[in-house]
């Protein structure tokens, strides 16, 4: 069932003064969704109470849509004639702003209960590189585990 938003008299299904809305989807047209991929269009139903009339077949998953090609309402249209992505969107985490020459705990083994401190050097794929030998230049390792403040203090 979809979830709606009510906080928009333009968003708000079956309301009288909502902005009607030009569909540019017909039967048999093949369209894109970010995350059920291509599909047809099975339908488009021409009922004016119908909140979701675009009916998409999306390999025998059938998902409805806005006229405009919206998956909610008051949400920006996801239903496209292209294929796109979401270029730049990110959940990784971005590694902590560490300079050279700051010292941080790192520990090796993971999972042991001995941490060190070392001098970071630079980053080694997702691993910090620290100067070995409490030296802040030279040769570095890198370690498997790493924290910014004492690991050992209760939080």
């Amino acid at each position: 069932m979809k979830q709606l938003n009510f906080g928009s008299t333009n968003g708000v299904p079956n309301d009288p003064n909502k902005t009607v809305v030009h569909c540019p989807f017909e039967k048999g047209d093949k369209v894109y969704h970010i995350y059920y991929g291509w599909g047809v269009v099975q339908s488009i139903s021409e009922e004016d109470n119908k909140d979701f009339p675009v009916l998409v077949d999306f390999d025998g998953q059938l998902e409805e849509f806005t006229k405009g090609g919206q998956f909610y309402f008051d949400v920006p249209p996801t239903l496209s004639f292209t294929e796109y992505t979401l270029q730049g969107f990110s959940q990784e985490r971005p590694k902590p702003d560490i300079k050279e020459g700051q010292l941080i705990y790192v520990r090796f083994p993971e999972g042991s209960s001995l941490w060190h401190m070392a001098y970071f050097s630079h980053w080694d794929a997702d691993r910090p590189a620290c100067f070995k030998e409490q030296k802040k230049s030279g040769c570095t390792a890198t370690w498997p585990e790493y924290s910014l403040t004492n690991p050992l203090e209760e939080k």
